[in-house]
């Protein structure tokens, strides 16, 4: 799980009398996960996401589109049908 600055700082206050030597504090410090917070998002990573999120968007879009197709041609169907 993720730690925030305030836990980590806890973690590291606590630790610190019982390892004692700051470096080996410190390493056991960096082999705890940081929050995702923390990362900055890479224009590769928006980019990948909007990309997502378009992809998603187009499928309802066209599912949508297919939807009010078949509607419309079963409307069409009954209405010619209807006036013989």
């Amino acid at each position: 799980m993720p730690l925030n600055d305030p836990h980590r700082t806890t973690v590291r206050e606590r630790l610190r009398p019982v390892i004692g030597d700051d470096s080996a504090l410190e390493a056991l410090m960096s082999q705890l996960p940081a929050t995702d917070g923390d990362a900055l998002a890479t224009k590769d990573f928006v980019r990948a996401e909007i990309h997502a999120a378009t992809v998603r968007t187009l499928a309802i879009m066209i599912t949508a589109m297919i939807a009010l197709n078949g509607i419309t041609v079963g409307v069409l169907s009954t209405m010619i049908a209807n006036v013989k």
